[in-house]
């Protein structure tokens, strides 16, 4: 069984493949290395294994918005989305950072505040 990493942009008419890699570290070195124009838009990474067939399963996927500076969380909640595999998605603007996730509440809470840190550390440097 052979897994491959698919970044992917945009969503409905806009989207599109940017991307496949042997591994998922790849993947995230090309998003950190090829950001979109706009904060609205966002990378994600699927995980598609090879010569399988993917069927669509429904999941509740919960969102997460914080306050970049004060780290509070000004949003959240769920809502069901038609997919292969898990959701985790990441993105940022200036004044806010947030996540959604498929794997539980608790997951998105802990990706949005990574993310919140990651860009903390980068206004830093």
């Amino acid at each position: 069984m052979t897994t491959v990493y698919v970044v992917t942009e945009g969503c409905y008419s806009d989207y599109g493949i940017s991307g496949v890699f042997s591994t998922k570290e790849k993947a995230k070195y090309y998003i950190k290395n090829n950001p979109l124009d706009h904060f609205d838009e966002y990378h994600d990474i699927e995980e598609w294994i090879l010569d399988e067939l993917q069927h669509d399963t429904t999941k509740t996927v919960w969102y997460c918005e914080l306050d970049t500076l004060s780290g509070a969380i000004t949003q959240e909640w769920n809502y069901t989305h038609s997919c292969r595999g898990p959701v985790t998605r990441t993105n940022n603007s200036d004044v806010r950072v947030w996540a959604s996730s498929s794997i539980s509440k608790e997951h998105c809470h802990k990706l949005a505040v990574e993310k919140r840190q990651a860009v903390l550390r980068e206004k830093i440097n």
